[in-house]
C-alpha cells in the first residue's frame, strides 16, 4: 500500500531528467516552501518551446501518464493546438494521469508566459533526496494566488507572507511568538505550532509527509461513503443533492 502513493519524487526525476526546464507552482510548491497542506496535483509551468515540450510530454508517457481529455498528448506541443483548446475548450491546464494511480495528476499550464525566462530565472531549488525541483518563488506564487481570486488561497497566501516576512527577519524576532505559553493552548497556536514545524521539515521530510496525508484520505474513503476534494474538503457522499 505505500509503495502506491510514494509518487511525487519519481515525478520530480522524470521533470528533473527529461532536458526542459519548468517550474513547480501551486499546492507542492507552497509545501516545499514550507507550508504543509493537502493537494493531490502538481501542477507545472514548462518552457512551451516545442522541443521542450515534446520532451514533457514524452517523458510522461513513458512513465504511464495519459490525458484526461480525449486528445492527443502530442499536441501540446503544437502551439496552434493549444490555443484552440483555450479558446475553444477554455482549457487552461494540460491534465495527464498516472494510468496505474488515477489520484495523482500533474498539470501542465497552456499558455505561454510572455515572462518565462524571469519567471524561471526567479524561481528556487528545493532538493528532494537529492533530486533538484524548481518551485516558483514566493513573490511569484503570491502573485499567481492574488490574481486568481480564489477563496480556498486565502491561507497559502497568509502564510506565504509569513514565510516571506520571516525570511526578513532575524532568528530572535521569528520565535518571539514561542515566549507565550498560553498562546500554544489555543487553536490558533495549535496551528502556528504546526505551521512551524512544517518550516522545520527538510524538502523530502514535507512531501513524505504529503504522500501521508493523501494515504490516509484514501485509505479512510475504501471505508467511508466520502470523498476528499483537491483541496482536502471533504464531501459525503450520503448528503441528499439538491
Amino acid at each position: 500500500m505505500a509503495g502506491e502513493f510514494r509518487r511525487f519524487k519519481p515525478l520530480f526525476r522524470v521533470l528533473s531528467e527529461c532536458g526542459a526546464r519548468y517550474v513547480v507552482i501551486g499546492g507542492v510548491a507552497t509545501i516545499l516552501h514550507g507550508f504543509l497542506r493537502f493537494t493531490k496535483d502538481l501542477d507545472v509551468v514548462v518552457d512551451l518551446e516545442p522541443a521542450a515540450a515534446r520532451r514533457v510530454i514524452d517523458a510522461l508517457k513513458a512513465q504511464g501518464f495519459l490525458p484526461h481529455a480525449p486528445v492527443d498528448p502530442d499536441d501540446f506541443a503544437d502551439r496552434r493546438i493549444r490555443e484552440a483548446w483555450t479558446n475553444e475548450k477554455g482549457m487552461k491546464a494540460f491534465s495527464m494521469f498516472d494510468g496505474e494511480r488515477p489520484w495523482l495528476t500533474i498539470d501542465l499550464f497552456i499558455r505561454e508566459r510572455s515572462d518565462f525566462e524571469a519567471f524561471w530565472a526567479r524561481a528556487e531549488t528545493k532538493h528532494v533526496d537529492g533530486l533538484p525541483v524548481r518551485i516558483a518563488s514566493i513573490e511569484d506564487l503570491l502573485a499567481m494566488k492574488r490574481a486568481a481570486g480564489r477563496s480556498g488561497d486565502r491561507e497559502d497566501i497568509e502564510r506565504l507572507e509569513q514565510i516571506l516576512a520571516d525570511r526578513r527577519r532575524p532568528p530572535r524576532a521569528r520565535d518571539a511568538a514561542l515566549d507565550d505559553p498560553w498562546q500554544a493552548c489555543t487553536w490558533q497556536g495549535m496551528r502556528d505550532a504546526q505551521f512551524r514545524a512544517g518550516l522545520a521539515a527538510t524538502p523530502a521530510q514535507r512531501i513524505e509527509e504529503l504522500e501521508d496525508m493523501i494515504e490516509f484520505v484514501h485509505e479512510a474513503a475504501r471505508h467511508r461513503d466520502f470523498v476528499v476534494d483537491n483541496e482536502g474538503t471533504v464531501i459525503d457522499l450520503t448528503a441528499p443533492r439538491g
